[in-house]
Order: C-alpha cells, then sequence, then structure tokens
C-alpha cells in the first residue's frame, strides 16, 4: 500500500474540485510549450492545508505541467528572507488561548496596507519534494504563479505562469474569493466562525460534523496565514480560534527557517501545526501529518502582504 493509498483510507475520498481549482489546472495546461531542448516536467500541486477535514481533500494530488521557463528576473527577495531574528524572545504562554488571545490582540493593532497585488511567497514541501512558490493575486483579478524547484534532479528549474483571470482570484484552503468578500469580513468570533462555518458544511454532503468543524478550523487558520483580511478580521479570527475546542500548544519552536514562535496543534493527536508570532499576529509555518506521525506535507511562509512588485520568476537562494 503506497502513501497515497494510506491517506484516502485514512481521511476518505475529498470532494470535487472547486470551479477556480478547474480552471486553475486548464491554464496551465493549455499554456505554452518550454522551449526546445528543454523538457517539461511535471510538479505536484498540493494546496495548504491544517484542519483533518482538509487534509483529506489534498490527499488526491493533481499532477499538471509546468508553465514555460520564463528568464529569471533580478530583485526578486530571495527564499532565505525568513532568517532567524535577533529580536526579542517569544513568550512561552502557558496555553494555546493565551497564544490565539496575544496574536488577536497584535493583529488589531497593525495597520491596513495596500498595493497592487497581494503576494504569498512561501516554501511547500511535500512527497514530491520542495519548492518555492510565489502567488501574486492582481485586483483586477488576474492570478499569476511562480515557482521554483528547490531539490531533486529538478532543482534550479524555475518559470512564470501565463496570466489566470478568475471572477474569484483569492483562494483559501481552495475555496475562490473576491476581494470584496475578504474586504468585508467578519468582525467578531461569533460571526467570523459562522462564515466560516457556512462555506466548510457545503464542501461535501458525505462529510460528519466533525469533518465540518475541522474544515471550519482549517478555513479560519488559512486566511490569517494567506489572505488579506483586514486587521479587524483577522483579530476575530484569533478570537474565535482561541474559543474552538482541541486547539493546544506546543510550546516556543523554532520553524523550518530557525524563526521563533509559538506552536498551536490541531486535530486528532495534533497532527496539524501551525507555528505563530503573537508579536507580529504572523503565521510563520504549518505541517501536516499522517496518523503515524509522518510529516507530508509542509509550508513556510516568507512574505505574505501586499506589494507593486509585478510577478517575476522568484530568484534562486
Amino acid at each position: 500500500m503506497n502513501e497515497l493509498t494510506e491517506l484516502r483510507d485514512l481521511f476518505g475520498d475529498p470532494p470535487a474540485p472547486t470551479p477556480h481549482a478547474v480552471a486553475a489546472a486548464r491554464a496551465r495546461l493549455t499554456e505554452d510549450a518550454p522551449p526546445p531542448r528543454r523538457r517539461p516536467h511535471l510538479r505536484l500541486r498540493l494546496g495548504p492545508v491544517v484542519g483533518v477535514a482538509a487534509m483529506g481533500a489534498a490527499a488526491v494530488m493533481v499532477f499538471t505541467q509546468a508553465g514555460p521557463v520564463t528568464p529569471e528576473e533580478p530583485g526578486h527577495p530571495s527564499p532565505r528572507t525568513g532568517a532567524p531574528s535577533a529580536g526579542p524572545q517569544p513568550i512561552a504562554y502557558a496555553t494555546a488561548r493565551q497564544v490565539l488571545l496575544a496574536a488577536a490582540t497584535s493583529a488589531e493593532r497593525r495597520p491596513a496596507t495596500d498595493g497592487a497585488y497581494w503576494r504569498v511567497s512561501a516554501i511547500r514541501t511535500n512527497i514530491a519534494g520542495a519548492q518555492l512558490n510565489v502567488s501574486w493575486y492582481g485586483k483586477d483579478g488576474v492570478y499569476r504563479q511562480g515557482m521554483r524547484n528547490l531539490t531533486g534532479s529538478a532543482a534550479g528549474q524555475a518559470w512564470l505562469s501565463g496570466p489566470l483571470r478568475s471572477p474569484r482570484p483569492f483562494e483559501i484552503s481552495d475555496q475562490g474569493f473576491t476581494l470584496a468578500e475578504l474586504r468585508s469580513l467578519p468582525t467578531t468570533p461569533r460571526g467570523i466562525v459562522t462564515w466560516a462555518h457556512g462555506i466548510a458544511s457545503k464542501i461535501s454532503p458525505k462529510w460528519r460534523e466533525t469533518d465540518v468543524q475541522s474544515f471550519t478550523d482549517g478555513l479560519l487558520t488559512q486566511m490569517l496565514a494567506q489572505a488579506p483580511a483586514p486587521p479587524a478580521a483577522r483579530a476575530a479570527a484569533f478570537r474565535a480560534l482561541a474559543s474552538r475546542p482541541g486547539v493546544k500548544s506546543g510550546g516556543v519552536v523554532r520553524d523550518e527557517r530557525g524563526r521563533e514562535g509559538n506552536e498551536l496543534r490541531f486535530g486528532k493527536a495534533g497532527q496539524n501545526r501551525v507555528v505563530v508570532d503573537p508579536a507580529t499576529s504572523q503565521l510563520l509555518s504549518e505541517t501536516a501529518r499522517d496518523a503515524r506521525g509522518r510529516t507530508y506535507y509542509s509550508n513556510v511562509y516568507l512574505e505574505v502582504g501586499w506589494t507593486d512588485e509585478r510577478p517575476r520568476v522568484p530568484a534562486a537562494s
């Protein structure tokens, strides 16, 4: 039995892909072929997940042909921007609730920012290897993705996808949203949970309530990690998670880039773990583990925020 079969047996069949995901895959498949003599390779696309139900949805992986390799451009931030900080040491909070409430206070104090693109830069590692992934979400509804293989025989290959226009370009846990929807998210803990639960309850008719609740936690966490949500909505999500059952503290830890933060554990036996910096309210990394405790997916966030820089091929570290 291989790992994919084990994951399917453990978490069940995932829901059908969303129209947004199908459109993205078709766009990548129809992009121009790579230049002659450069053999195209297959890349593994596995969306970031936190909740146990979301892990089931991610267990089926879709291989799509990479877009044409575009010449590198200077000036893109290096994936080593997440170096350990010489700043103050994180507080060793006793409980997950204390961590989340401290992060909520920091989140609501952060000023709102703006720019031409919402950019999410992360190193994603799964059974296929590690990739630097930079997503560019334009206010005009155009999405572009830059990738650089960091490991394996294809290490060093990099490309920038062609533009993909979508009416709901912003993705959280494989669900599409408009910028207006994200900017109008509820700003109370009860309101943000109702929003997330309403989406989770429509994912699959086969899901039990425990699956829906798990996806609700994952959606809130992914919103905090990747979405251009207003400070008040982010604070509400942190406070909502502080009241959710089953969230445990793992103490002060270092993520894969050596940055210190407070670990939060979700799901059965804490398979899904998030490292957050309560002082900045930023999520530093996340990992997903199977029932045997084996890490099969990790996401290390390097930069998340608005920028006026145009999309470009991710530079080598």
